[in-house]
């Protein structure tokens, strides 16, 4: 028995060791760039923009072709942009970047408040804010971030679905996300995160403009813009545009393609009609920024595709329930995607700030809670978190999270804000009841009567039911695992999911 039990205790050693080695790695992976950073004017190299050599006047410092011209979008001909983030000769990275890895190069400029740019290290932006270890700063601690200095895979994301299709042995960094030549949205969002752009087959082409020779989708007006991938490379092959005539071959070139607005024109001879397409959508998040102006901040106002393009990666994150779509994560589901405006927000029964970031739809009344609703994109820290009333929580630095699953919002007695800041401390916030002034009464005169406010509050109990029945159908359900035990705690919920 002693020998079992020394054998037991080995082995325990063994696995003890294991998981120190393990955690080691993992905190390592979260505290350092891997790819050192290269001083371009230490090494005797002259960008020709001059992009991230000291002594130059930020982004105005840039030498132009084309005064006012952008970096990431609307290239010409005589456009000089190129050279702010390419070398031709002495590119230190793939595709000629002048860094040695992508987040290096992005980094350089958005990591400059002088650059004139969007400034993701110190977090003023709505996206949040990043660290790597190289680039400290007072007061920033209790990070949670996504990591972008391309030591993790797509596939380590949390809720990844390995098993679907996707990008997922790619490197994770600002390329995931972002599209630094242009895209269809604003943030230069990428038009085909993690490969996940929705696929359309053979679907049967309407002609719309016989002078034109102008053709159209059946019934896919909405399924733009279309994605675009060179001929004969692999993603075209997967994500590219097909056109076959009535035959059955491949006529493509036979047609211009309309990618932003959807259609096709013949400009050759394609053979006989009828014909059909298949092509991708690209992934558009629709986006709307208010300018900075007038003593207020740029606001970001989200109003359509961004919980679509967060599970492209978490891609398990989403799950079906009595017909509406939830979270499917951890311990606890949530309604999200879905219009709480008329049922919540409308009725009173929630009263979220303006702050709080709400998907909201243009052209009708509808108010959605997606994943920036709770959650900073970029990544978050003890500064940039609040509380229900919007004031920083940890200000000082005390009492921060171990792990802040990179929300707007802070913890207290083991109670996340994000939940109560909509919800109040004890579930649905009640409608803000006006003051009624109260007579006071005399011998000659009877009890003043309850105010209306009191009246509503002695209505028969059908009505109570219904406010109840939307309670249960909104506030997060609990998938209780352990029913004996009860509720999952904070800290078991943390240790399940140290990655954030």
């Amino acid at each position: 028995m002693s020998k079992i039990r020394s054998l037991q205790k080995s082995a325990l050693a063994v696995i003890i060791f294991c998981l120190f080695i393990n955690v080691g790695i993992v905190l390592a992976a979260w505290d350092k760039n891997p790819t050192p950073r290269i001083n371009l004017a230490d090494e005797n190299i002259f960008n020709a923009n001059r992009t991230g050599q000291s002594g130059v006047d930020g982004y105005d410092g840039y030498l132009r072709n084309v005064a006012g011209q952008k970096v990431h979008s609307s290239f010409m001909l005589n456009s000089n942009a190129c050279a702010s983030c390419h070398l031709t000769h002495l590119g230190q990275g793939s595709e000629l970047l002048f860094q040695a890895s992508l987040y290096n190069t992005c980094t350089t400029c958005h990591f400059d408040p002088s650059m004139n740019t969007y400034n993701i290290l110190s977090g003023g932006e709505s996206g949040g804010r990043f660290y790597d270890g190289e680039f400290n700063m007072a007061g920033r601690i209790g990070v949670s971030f996504h990591l972008t200095t391309g030591q993790k895979k797509i596939s380590d994301a949390p809720g990844a679905d390995t098993a679907t299709a996707g990008w997922w042995d790619q490197s994770f960094s600002c390329g995931s996300c972002h599209a630094p030549h242009g895209a269809y949205s604003q943030r230069h969002l990428h038009v085909n995160p993690n490969g996940q752009a929705k696929r359309y087959t053979n679907i049967p082409l309407s002609l719309v403009d016989a002078a034109m020779s102008r053709y159209r989708p059946a019934s896919h007006d909405d399924k733009t813009p279309w994605l675009y991938y060179q001929s004969g490379s692999a993603l075209a092959a997967a994500h590219g545009v097909v056109i076959l005539n009535n035959s059955g071959q491949a006529v493509t070139d036979q047609f211009f393609v309309h990618l932003q607005q959807g259609y096709v024109e013949i400009i050759g001879s394609p053979g006989p009609a009828p014909y059909t397409i298949t092509f991708s959508q690209a992934m558009f998040v629709d986006i709307e920024v208010v300018p900075a102006g007038n003593g207020q901040v740029e606001e970001t106002i989200y109003r359509s595709g961004t919980t679509d393009f967060c599970t492209a990666c978490h891609t398990g994150y989403l799950a079906s329930q009595d017909g509406k779509t939830v979270t499917n994560h951890l311990t606890f589901s949530h309604v999200i995607n879905e219009d709480i405006y008329q049922d919540y927000i409308g009725p009173g029964l929630i009263e979220p700030d303006d702050r709080l970031k709400l998907e909201k739809s243009r052209d009708i009344q509808e108010e959605r809670l997606v994943c920036l609703t709770c959650h900073f994109a970029h990544g978050t820290d003890a500064a940039m978190m609040v509380d229900r009333n919007f004031e920083p929580m940890y200000a000082d630095g005390a009492n921060v999270p171990e792990n802040t699953h990179l929300l707007r919002f802070g913890q207290q007695d083991g109670v996340w804000e994000s939940c109560t800041v909509c919800h109040g401390a004890g579930g649905f916030n009640e409608p803000a009841e006006e003051p009624v002034e109260e007579s006071e009464p005399t011998a000659a005169e009877p009890e003043p009567e309850a105010s209306v406010e009191e009246s509503e509050t002695t209505e028969p109990e059908s009505e109570a039911t219904v406010t109840e029945s939307q309670t249960d159908e909104f506030m997060a359900t609990v998938k209780d695992e352990t029913e004996e035990s009860g509720q999952t705690t904070v800290e078991e919920e943390e240790k399940a999911d140290p990655d954030g």
